[in-house]
């Protein structure tokens, strides 16, 4: 691995200093931050929990995005002020702070927090790519349909592709690579919904440096499973370690085997990503399909307010802070989202238990830890018992193997199967996780990515930016969810240069007002009509696009949290006004059509699967190499794929043409 001994020694002496003193609590390791913050004068207030193990405190500023933190705004503040008033900053800009608590013999803790004043709202977040399996999409028309409605009610523009199960995952890359490509840049998160090809990496135990895995199980050596391998260039990756030490064969590495050998990224992730794999799940009384139905659900009666939450955090620590204070990430992040006065610890609580306290209570967050297996985790439960029972709506866990989660019932997933809440799970100890920028409306997918990307800027514990730092859930999740407006309708208006709407408030309180966008495809790129939320409940728009145009309304609010004040948007509500007469729907993102051909060889019977379930009345040819027409057909009615028969024909190479596609078949 390209890393230095000198800095993995500095890091390590950082943040495990004094860690084998049993006397110490993940909480000790951890500064508890909160913040108030005021317009005019400008100024951002922390606050944390006083500890009476502190000495002094050092504090940090950067902007958000900046990877160094330079020179500490407040240096040795005495321990027994737990205070800092930042008068330096503006309205509208984002911030992070560091703070660094110094006790005796060398002992650190951290705490992280996202600050700002009135933030703007968050209309555009770029395109998502919804990458689908496709055996299961044809059981999912409606309901990733209603995905794509719900994701393009929080600011997104959808684009969706099929790939086959036994797809190579090189293949799966080109496709990401292509949508990004043509994206012009605005692709921003990867959505994986189902078996999608699982890619693997790592040479864990023979690598001069990861001598064990980040389980510390020699018999889990060798590769992981790696999703972040999609988020970043595939170039960078290479695929020529043998390691067989692993007991699974899934971990067994050879040389050109489609597995890589990077431990550590080898290049930045550029994208949010999150899968919802549901496949393999045979302890859950309901097929893959159903519970993927299932997730969908869920996670639409999350964003639209239907699930009523807690805003609280819940932490279940199983294990001695001394062996790596696993709960740390929990109680730092847990602070910045709901203040401190909202965990419930099972130490600090008198022994609040998991799933009996998640039983009756929607906490919106929660960490549980302790010794595992691919399905269990000691103290908290067994994979089987989310059949009954519940995790929060964000979960991060830890323990051993379940982070390894490609396998039969495993924990990691687990909670995404649950009938209730279970909407993210994270394996999050070994590196911590960073969520706080999620206190200032960033999605569960930029944690990710920032905890994937992380080298130096956060604390880590050990594993900085390792390859099976995954987020299973959907990636575009938030925390603060609010009750949308409802009943949009609109009509044309005279002449039909116009598109009147009208709605139905939002049951939100506080709601400011609304903002409205118009698009030219339901799930397309959605553009702000006004720039200020109106406060009525009706809107003319006098530039509607020619034909049909699609509208969504979302309700808008100033929302304080306890990392400061932004402002918050529901999700949108829909309609469609046809017939209208206005300008031109400019052409946002250009898509290079995408199609698979499997299995490729064969003997003559191929499925054709298509970028998307929209393909009719296209003229499907297959020509040999001198140009002679072999087979042609014409697709008459929608799909994801279609099966095509050869005629006899000789073994060779031949070229389908479809939609102005071409792609190689080859005959054996």
């Amino acid at each position: 691995m390209k890393r230095t001994t000198s800095l993995i020694a500095a890091m390590t002496f950082l943040l495990f200093a004094n860690l084998t003193n049993a006397q110490y609590k993940s909480l000790n390791y951890s500064v508890l931050a909160a913040a108030r913050v005021q317009k005019s004068p400008p100024q951002i207030t922390l606050n944390w929990v006083a500890d009476p193990i502190a000495l002094t405190y050092d504090i940090y500023r950067k902007d958000k995005g900046a990877t160094t933190w330079g020179t500490a705004i407040k240096t040795g503040q005495a321990g027994t002020v737990n205070t800092y008033s930042d008068l330096t900053v503006v309205a509208g800009k984002e911030y992070e702070y560091q703070i660094i608590k110094r006790g005796a013999s060398g002992f650190i803790g951290i705490g992280y927090i996202a600050c700002g004043i009135e933030l703007a709202p968050v209309h555009n977040r770029g395109s998502i790519l919804l990458l689908v399996e496709s055996s299961i999409s044809d059981s999912l028309t409606s309901e990733l349909n209603d995905l794509s409605r719900d994701l393009a009610g929080d600011g997104w523009r959808v684009q969706r592709r099929y790939v086959h199960k036994d797809s190579s995952v090189k293949f799966v890359s080109t496709i990401i690579v292509d949508v990004a490509k043509w994206s012009y840049g605005s692709l921003k998160a990867i959505y994986i919904l189902g078996h999608v090809p699982v890619p693997y990496s790592g040479n864990y135990g023979l690598d001069g440096f990861y001598t064990v895995p980040p389980d510390g199980h020699p018999d889990h050596a060798g590769a992981w499973p790696a999703d972040v391998f999609y988020a970043t260039d595939p170039l960078y990756w290479t695929d020529n370690e043998t390691n067989t030490g692993g007991s699974r064969e899934a971990n067994k590495n050879y040389p050109k085997d489609g597995k890589y050998d990077q431990i550590e990224l080898p290049d930045e992730a550029y994208y949010k990503i999150g899968r919802v794999d549901l496949s393999n799940m045979p302890t859950f009384s309901k097929s893959e399909s159903q519970l993927l139905k299932q997730y969908i659900r869920k996670a639409h009666d999350y964003r639209y307010g239907i699930t009523k939450t807690l805003d609280k955090g819940l932490i279940d620590e199983n294990f001695d802070a001394s062996i790596g204070a696993f709960a740390s990430t929990a109680w730092r992040n847990f602070s910045s989202f709901f203040g401190p006065e909202n965990i419930r610890d099972r130490v600090e609580n008198g022994g609040v238990d998991y799933f009996t306290l998640l039983k009756d209570s929607n906490y919106v967050f929660a960490f549980g830890a302790g010794a595992g297996s691919y399905n269990s985790c000691s103290g908290i439960g067994i994979s089987s018992d989310f059949n009954t029972k519940r995790g929060a709506i964000f979960n991060l866990l830890f323990g051993s193997y379940f982070g390894d989660w490609d396998n039969a019932n495993n924990f990691l997933r687990a909670p995404l199967a649950a009938s209730e809440n279970g909407l993210t799970s994270a394996w999050s100890g070994r590196p911590w996780w960073h969520c706080h920028p999620m206190g200032m409306g960033e999605t569960i997918g930029y944690s990710t990515l920032l905890t994937q990307n992380n080298k130096t800027t956060y604390s880590y514990n050990i594993f900085r930016s390792g390859v099976p730092i995954a987020l299973m859930g959907d990636p575009s999740l938030r925390l603060y969810m609010m009750q949308p407006a409802a009943n949009l309708s609109g009509t044309a208006g005279s002449g039909k240069t116009s598109a009147n709407l009208s709605w139905t408030a939002s049951a939100e309180p506080g709601v400011s007002g609304y903002y409205v966008y118009r698009s030219s495809t339901e799930f397309g790129t959605y553009t702000l009509i006004n720039p200020l939320p109106v406060t009525g409940t009706s809107l003319t728009d006098n530039s509607p696009y020619t034909g049909t145009t699609w509208y969504q309304v979302r309700a808008a609010k100033m929302l304080t949290t306890p990392s400061g004040s932004f402002w918050n948007l529901s999700q949108g509500v829909f309609t469609s006004v046809s017939g209208l007469q206005g300008q031109s729907a400019s052409v946002v993102e250009k898509v290079v059509p995408k199609i698979e051909v499997y299995p490729n060889p064969n003997n003559g019977t191929f499925e054709i699967i298509f970028e998307n379930g929209l393909f009719s009345n296209n003229d499907m040819t297959v020509i040999d190499l001198k140009g002679r027409t072999i087979w042609s057909d014409i697709v008459t009615q929608g799909g994801n794929s279609v099966f095509i028969q050869l005629p006899e024909t000789a073994p060779g190479i031949y070229v389908l043409r479809v939609g102005g596609v071409s792609r190689k078949l080859v005959v054996e």
